[in-house]
């Protein structure tokens, strides 16, 4: 896998929060975005038409996965378990242990 900048881990984070699917280029590192169908069923695909042909070489291109709400869960779990500030840490637990705690 290849080393990604802070700005280009800021975007693909950004693009898979807005329901996007995000690819690098196996052999250059190029980053590709396109909507995620099963959420964006009615959009018009001719829009990104250069980004999906790129896409058809499937072998040059691997998809960067979106984490799984349970996976972002524990993450912030294991971010609270270390604050050392217990007044923020109580809120922080707080936070997670309401119903909906990703709003």
């Amino acid at each position: 896998m290849p080393t990604f900048t802070k700005e280009q881990i800021k975007e693909i984070a950004d693009q898979l929060d807005c329901g996007f699917r995000a690819f690098y280029h196996k052999q250059n590192g190029e980053l590709v975005f396109v909507p995620n169908m099963d959420k964006h069923y009615d959009i018009d695909k001719t829009a990104r038409k250069e980004e999906f042909a790129k896409l058809r070489k499937k072998t040059a291109f691997q998809e960067i996965k979106a984490m799984e709400s349970r996976d972002s869960f524990i993450v912030m779990e294991d971010f609270a378990e270390q604050v050392n500030d217990i007044s923020l840490q109580q809120k922080l637990f707080n936070a997670l242990n309401r119903k909906h705690p990703f709003r």
